[in-house]
């Protein structure tokens, strides 16, 4: 079966989960979903391991399947039909579930970023010792 969210690029899934946070906390604060609601989580599949223990980010998610039937049924049929894809690929997951887990990758991401910075001004600066140094002979 063709996994229906190939086109998305790997540029376009940074693990920077921002965005979903804002998004849905604010659906919390509205009422729309509460902590212990399910959701329907769609991931990016590894295509070359698909069995593989390693870590598929989360590229989009929808209410429980209930709600999106309600939702759906006055919608166009372009937006059905996405939806209709994608389902075999969803998985349930907890709101608050899900949540934990976006805000620890992103914290993660965070404290890999600054110590990637790190590392290239402490390369930096050993670079500008080498060349100094070259400079002096």
């Amino acid at each position: 079966m063709k996994y229906p969210h190939e086109q998305i690029k790997k540029k376009d899934i940074a693990y920077n989960y921002e965005a979903l946070i804002k998004e849905v906390e604010e659906e919390i604060s509205i009422s729309s979903l509460s902590p212990e609601d399910h959701i329907q989580v769609l991931r990016k599949q590894n295509h070359f391991m698909p069995h593989a223990m390693i870590y598929r980010p989360i590229v989009f998610w929808y209410y429980n399947h209930e709600n999106m039937v309600e939702i759906l049924k006055d919608c166009p049929q372009k937006y059905q039909q996405d939806y209709a894809d994608d389902q075999p690929f969803l998985e349930p997951m907890k709101v608050r579930d899900f949540l934990k887990e976006i805000t620890c990758v992103n914290q993660q991401n965070e404290r890999k970023n600054k110590s990637n910075l790190v590392t290239f001004f402490v390369r930096a600066k050993e670079m500008r010792k080498v060349t100094n140094s070259l400079f002096r002979l």
